[in-house]
């Protein structure tokens, strides 16, 4: 029977961290392993992870605060578990997710990615097909809506450390498109979690700032003149036109178009969304 590590990462999540441990430790598979990455918190998150360690299925690791993705990689690093999982603080597990993970990927061992839909806003979401990018498969990118096997995980690299947004979404585009993929999947309909998604002005733009810095990682890892520096330089350009700027905006519309064969698409969405944004402001 194989074994799932879940891994949640932590920075300064004392307020919300118990609901989605509590998540883990109600689940009717029984047969897990949590890691909590604190990835060099300053609040209370410490003391209110310190409860939940007389359960010997959690492990606490403290590491130097160094962003998300090298916390989630630095828990694969520690997990024991054939197959993994990431939950982040703010969102949390229905019962039966790893009891529905565990039957699904004990069917097949050659299963190397599961994925799942989740609840969010009162609707159902996660599974979703983009052929330009995945082809055939159909994925879901949020955090506890996938399982990997961790072998697989770590041969192609796992997370690209730096990245502050987008990171699962590059993530998956690497895992599908990778030589080492070996075509299987599994697909759960039902929604195992639920995602917690808040919207406001100052979230819209800081999230718009980390994904240009992101892109860029993702940008500058890719080979020149290909499929995928054209896609991440024209999602700079998008996340540029959304900000307002400019020159900026043209600079990387210019080059994705460049590289790109959906010439006309990535020429004008980025035009259109800095007209639209000069238009209509956010709230």
């Amino acid at each position: 029977m194989s074994l799932i590590s879940v891994i949640i990462p932590c920075y300064n999540r004392a307020n919300v961290i118990s609901k989605a441990i509590d998540s883990v430790v109600n689940q009717t598979e029984g047969k897990w392993e949590l890691i909590i990455v604190d990835d060099g918190s300053t609040d209370d998150s410490k003391q209110v992870i310190s409860s939940y360690l007389m359960d010997s299925r959690i492990h606490y690791f403290y590491q130097d605060n160094n962003g998300v993705s090298a916390a989630r990689n630095f828990g694969v690093l520690n997990a024991t578990g054939n197959y993994i999982i990431f939950l982040d603080t703010d969102d949390y597990f229905y019962p039966k997710a790893l009891e529905k993970y565990t039957d699904k990927i004990n069917s097949n061992k050659e299963i190397q990615i599961c994925f799942s839909n989740y609840l969010s806003e009162e609707k159902i979401k996660g599974l979703k097909k983009n052929e330009e990018l995945f082809g055939e498969y159909t994925v879901s990118n949020i955090p506890g809506s996938f399982c990997f096997k961790k072998e697989f995980f770590q041969k192609i690299g796992g997370y690209t450390e730096g990245a502050s947004h987008s990171e699962n979404w590059e993530l998956m585009i690497r895992a599908i498109n990778s030589s080492l993929f070996n075509k299987t999947v599994a697909i759960i309909e039902e929604p195992l979690m639920y995602y917690y998604q808040w919207k406001d002005k100052t979230k819209v733009i800081k999230n718009k700032n980390n994904k240009i810095k992101s892109y860029k990682i993702f940008f500058h890892k890719s080979k020149k003149k290909s499929f995928l520096s054209a896609y991440y330089s024209h999602q700079i350009a998008i996340n540029y036109a959304g900000l307002g700027f400019f020159w900026r905006t043209i600079n990387w519309t210019f080059l994705s178009v460049k590289n790109s064969n959906s010439k006309f698409k990535y020429l004008v969405k980025p035009i259109l969304i800095y007209i639209k944004r000069k238009i209509i402001k956010y709230k």
